[in-house]
């Protein structure tokens, strides 16, 4: 839509629809949350499999506290690609981060923590579960691991 050479630009293009649809199953939740605009999927590990993914935190200092959670889930990639169809490499991972941010927040889920390559976030799901997810986006390729732990 704009010229994503300014910032305000940028700003302007930034935009996640969200549509709730059910709830409580790791597939729904995550479908609410878009891929960076332009991504494609290049692929994604066994869905509803068993998976092990570092989940970091902030603790009450600030301190980043790495745990493993383990639970059913899915991982996805993607590559954004440009106009022409290639691969963007003038995009950033903090662009994508950020989209994610925007969409977590939007959606209310709770940051967990973001450091140089990932972010780390919860959505509670309607049964009562939470599932966690990874965002790895070192630049234009990144994954989104999903993993919801079985509940006491």
């Amino acid at each position: 839509m704009a010229d994503n050479e300014t910032e305000a630009g940028r700003a302007d293009n930034r935009r996640v629809e969200l549509k709730k649809l059910s709830g409580g199953q790791v597939r729904a939740v995550m479908s609410l949350i878009k891929p960076y605009p332009g991504s494609e999927d290049i692929g994604h590990d066994e869905k509803s499999a068993q998976y092990k993914v570092q989940i970091y935190e902030r603790d009450l200092n600030g301190r980043l506290q790495e745990r493993t959670v383990i639970g059913t889930g899915f991982r996805q990639y993607y590559q954004v690609l440009d106009e022409a169809g290639q691969k963007d490499d003038k995009l950033s991972g903090m662009q994508i981060r950020h989209n994610y941010i925007q969409a977590v927040e939007d959606f209310g889920g709770t940051i967990l923590a973001e450091d140089s390559h990932g972010l780390y976030f919860r959505l509670d799901n309607l049964d009562g579960s939470s599932t966690y997810v990874a965002v790895w986006a070192p630049g234009s390729k990144y994954q989104v691991t999903a993993v919801t732990p079985p509940t006491p």
